[in-house]
Protein backbone atom coordinates (compact mmCIF):
# COMPACT_ATOMS: atom_id res chain seq x y z
CA UNK A 1 0.00 0.00 0.00
CA UNK A 2 1.03 3.30 -0.52
CA UNK A 3 0.63 6.75 1.38
CA UNK A 4 -1.36 8.97 -0.73
CA UNK A 5 1.13 11.81 -1.86
CA UNK A 6 -0.81 15.35 0.41
CA UNK A 7 2.18 17.08 -1.09
CA UNK A 8 0.09 17.24 -4.70
CA UNK A 9 -2.90 18.06 -3.35
CA UNK A 10 -4.06 21.96 -3.56
CA UNK A 11 -3.98 24.37 -0.86
CA UNK A 12 -6.94 26.88 -1.98
CA UNK A 13 -9.41 24.24 -0.57
CA UNK A 14 -8.61 25.15 2.66
CA UNK A 15 -8.94 28.24 2.61
CA UNK A 16 -12.35 28.91 4.83
CA UNK A 17 -11.50 25.82 7.22
CA UNK A 18 -12.21 26.50 11.15
CA UNK A 19 -10.73 23.18 12.07
CA UNK A 20 -7.64 21.16 10.86
CA UNK A 21 -6.32 18.08 12.56
CA UNK A 22 -3.47 16.48 10.58
CA UNK A 23 -1.71 13.35 11.93
CA UNK A 24 1.32 12.29 9.72
CA UNK A 25 3.17 9.11 10.57
CA UNK A 26 6.40 10.09 8.45
CA UNK A 27 6.39 13.52 6.86
CA UNK A 28 9.30 14.07 4.79
CA UNK A 29 10.09 17.92 3.91
CA UNK A 30 8.02 18.16 1.42
CA UNK A 31 4.73 17.20 3.29
CA UNK A 32 6.08 19.82 5.94
CA UNK A 33 6.15 22.18 3.30
CA UNK A 34 2.83 21.24 1.80
CA UNK A 35 1.45 21.51 5.96
CA UNK A 36 2.63 25.14 6.09
CA UNK A 37 1.18 26.79 3.01
CA UNK A 38 -2.27 24.78 3.78
CA UNK A 39 -2.36 25.95 7.23
CA UNK A 40 -1.03 29.12 6.17
CA UNK A 41 -3.72 29.14 3.88
CA UNK A 42 -6.52 28.54 6.27
CA UNK A 43 -6.96 32.26 7.50
CA UNK A 44 -10.22 31.45 9.52
CA UNK A 45 -8.74 28.27 11.37
CA UNK A 46 -9.22 28.42 15.12
CA UNK A 47 -8.50 24.84 16.12
CA UNK A 48 -5.47 23.01 14.74
CA UNK A 49 -4.24 19.55 15.56
CA UNK A 50 -1.23 17.92 14.56
CA UNK A 51 0.00 14.65 15.64
CA UNK A 52 3.77 13.55 14.43
CA UNK A 53 6.16 11.16 14.46
CA UNK A 54 9.26 11.52 16.37
CA UNK A 55 11.31 10.99 13.24
CA UNK A 56 9.40 14.23 11.46
CA UNK A 57 11.13 17.64 11.65
CA UNK A 58 8.66 19.39 13.93
CA UNK A 59 11.18 22.81 14.08
CA UNK A 60 10.86 22.95 10.36
CA UNK A 61 7.24 23.19 10.16
CA UNK A 62 7.43 25.92 13.03
CA UNK A 63 9.75 27.92 11.52
CA UNK A 64 7.62 28.33 8.19
CA UNK A 65 4.78 29.19 10.55
CA UNK A 66 6.22 31.54 12.52
CA UNK A 67 5.73 34.82 10.55
CA UNK A 68 3.82 37.47 12.03
CA UNK A 69 -0.23 37.32 11.08
CA UNK A 70 -0.33 33.78 10.19
CA UNK A 71 -3.38 32.19 11.99
CA UNK A 72 -4.75 35.15 13.41
CA UNK A 73 -8.03 33.39 14.61
CA UNK A 74 -6.47 30.60 15.95
CA UNK A 75 -7.84 29.69 19.46
CA UNK A 76 -6.87 26.00 20.20
CA UNK A 77 -3.72 24.38 19.25
CA UNK A 78 -2.74 20.52 19.82
CA UNK A 79 0.82 19.31 19.37
CA UNK A 80 1.35 15.72 20.10
CA UNK A 81 4.12 13.02 19.45
CA UNK A 82 6.76 15.84 18.64
CA UNK A 83 10.00 16.89 19.29
CA UNK A 84 11.49 20.25 18.78
CA UNK A 85 15.37 20.91 18.29
CA UNK A 86 14.80 24.34 19.95
CA UNK A 87 12.48 25.84 22.31
CA UNK A 88 13.11 29.15 21.34
CA UNK A 89 11.15 27.96 17.73
CA UNK A 90 7.90 26.89 19.47
CA UNK A 91 8.24 30.21 21.64
CA UNK A 92 8.64 32.26 18.41
CA UNK A 93 5.44 30.67 17.14
CA UNK A 94 3.25 31.10 20.27
CA UNK A 95 4.44 34.38 20.82
CA UNK A 96 2.77 34.70 16.96
CA UNK A 97 -0.49 33.45 18.06
CA UNK A 98 -0.88 34.90 21.20
CA UNK A 99 -3.47 37.24 20.37
CA UNK A 100 -6.42 34.94 19.20
CA UNK A 101 -4.94 31.54 21.47
CA UNK A 102 -6.85 30.01 24.66
CA UNK A 103 -6.16 26.45 24.61
CA UNK A 104 -3.02 24.88 24.35
CA UNK A 105 -2.51 20.77 24.67
CA UNK A 106 1.31 19.14 24.75
CA UNK A 107 1.43 15.65 24.26
CA UNK A 108 4.45 13.74 24.59
CA UNK A 109 6.50 16.79 22.88
CA UNK A 110 9.64 17.01 24.04
CA UNK A 111 12.31 19.94 23.74
CA UNK A 112 15.99 20.39 25.07
CA UNK A 113 16.87 20.35 28.64
CA UNK A 114 15.59 23.39 30.26
CA UNK A 115 13.24 24.30 26.66
CA UNK A 116 10.05 23.76 28.86
CA UNK A 117 11.06 25.65 31.71
CA UNK A 118 11.77 28.58 29.28
CA UNK A 119 8.19 28.03 27.56
CA UNK A 120 6.38 28.05 30.47
CA UNK A 121 7.90 31.05 31.84
CA UNK A 122 7.14 32.81 28.78
CA UNK A 123 3.45 31.51 29.04
CA UNK A 124 2.52 32.39 32.02
CA UNK A 125 4.06 36.03 31.89
CA UNK A 126 1.02 37.62 31.34
CA UNK A 127 0.95 38.38 27.97
CA UNK A 128 -0.89 35.04 26.81
CA UNK A 129 -4.76 34.71 27.52
CA UNK A 130 -5.16 31.02 27.79
CA UNK A 131 -8.55 29.30 29.28
CA UNK A 132 -6.51 25.68 28.82
CA UNK A 133 -3.37 24.65 29.32
CA UNK A 134 -2.76 20.64 28.66
CA UNK A 135 0.89 19.06 29.51
CA UNK A 136 0.49 15.78 28.55
CA UNK A 137 4.09 13.80 29.10
CA UNK A 138 6.36 17.27 28.26
CA UNK A 139 10.11 15.60 27.74
CA UNK A 140 13.22 16.97 27.85
CA UNK A 141 16.32 15.63 26.25
CA UNK A 142 19.45 14.59 28.53
CA UNK A 143 21.92 14.78 25.25
CA UNK A 144 21.51 16.31 21.80
CA UNK A 145 19.75 13.35 20.20
CA UNK A 146 16.34 13.59 19.22
CA UNK A 147 14.65 11.00 21.16
CA UNK A 148 17.04 10.43 24.23
CA UNK A 149 17.34 7.05 25.63
CA UNK A 150 16.32 8.36 28.77
CA UNK A 151 14.16 11.51 29.32
CA UNK A 152 13.53 13.78 32.09
CA UNK A 153 9.41 14.23 32.38
CA UNK A 154 8.07 17.53 33.86
CA UNK A 155 5.65 17.05 36.45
Amino acid sequence: MTQFGLATFGIPAFSQLKELSLAMPDAETETISWMAKTIQGAKSLRKLEILFNWNCKSTLLLSQLSSVGCLPELQELTFSRMSFDSSAALGMFLYNIRLSLRSITFSVVELELGGWRSILRELSGGVYRLDSLVLHRVLESQTQETIPPGPTVLS
